[in-house]
C-alpha cells in the first residue's frame, strides 16, 4: 500500500513539474512572467494608441506601429491605412476596449521565443449596445519574436463594420507572419 501511494505521489508531482517546466514556471523565467501578465495592459496601451492615431489623422503614427516587415513588404499598407483613416471622418469618440486579450508563446532553453497577442475595440451602433459588436478593430501584434525581430509589432489591423448588411465592410491592414 505504501508503495502505490509513493507512486501515485511521485506522478502527480512529475505531472505538474511537466506541466509548468515548458513555459518557466519552475525556474522563475521574468520574460515569460512579462509576457502573460502584462497582456491586457499592453493590449489596452496598443489600443489606445491607435485611437489616438485616429482622432488625430495620423497616418504616420499608425504606420509606425506595425512590424518592420510588414512596412518593408506590404506595397499597399499605406493606401490601407488612408482607407481605414477615412471609415472615421469625425475621429472616434465611442469604444470599448475588449479586456481579453489572447496569445501564445513558445518557449525553448527556457526563453521566450515568441508571442502573439491581440485586443479588439468594439465601435458601438449610435443608441446601441457595444455587445452588439456590429462595428470593431481587432489588432493583433507580435511583443516578443526573438529569432525575427522584424516581425515585432503590429501585424495586422482589421476594422469590420456591418451595421448595413447590404454594405458590410471590411479593410485590412497588413499581414500575420509564420513565427518560425
Amino acid at each position: 500500500m505504501k508503495l502505490l501511494r509513493k507512486i501515485t505521489i511521485f506522478a502527480l508531482i512529475a505531472l505538474l513539474v511537466s506541466s509548468f517546466t515548458g513555459c518557466g514556471f519552475i525556474l522563475g523565467d521574468d520574460e515569460y512572467y512579462s509576457v502573460n501578465f502584462d497582456s491586457e495592459k499592453r493590449g489596452r496601451e496598443k489600443a489606445e494608441q491607435l485611437i489616438g492615431y485616429i482622432n488625430n489623422k495620423d497616418a504616420a503614427g499608425i504606420k509606425s506601429m506595425f512590424s518592420e516587415k510588414n512596412k518593408k513588404e506590404n506595397k499597399e499598407l499605406d493606401s490601407k491605412i488612408n482607407e481605414f483613416l477615412a471609415a472615421f471622418p469625425d475621429g472616434l469618440k465611442e469604444y470599448e476596449i475588449s479586456p481579453l486579450v489572447g496569445g501564445e508563446c513558445s518557449t525553448e532553453s527556457w526563453s521566450v521565443n515568441y508571442n502573439v497577442e491581440s485586443v479588439t475595440i468594439h465601435i458601438p451602433k449610435i443608441g446601441a449596445n457595444t455587445s452588439d459588436a456590429d462595428k470593431l478593430i481587432s489588432i493583433g501584434y507580435t511583443h516578443i519574436n526573438h529569432y525575427h525581430e522584424d516581425q515585432v509589432g503590429v501585424n495586422l489591423i482589421r476594422y469590420c463594420d456591418w451595421t448595413d448588411k447590404n454594405n458590410e465592410k471590411e479593410i485590412v491592414i497588413g499581414s500575420r507572419w509564420d513565427s518560425y
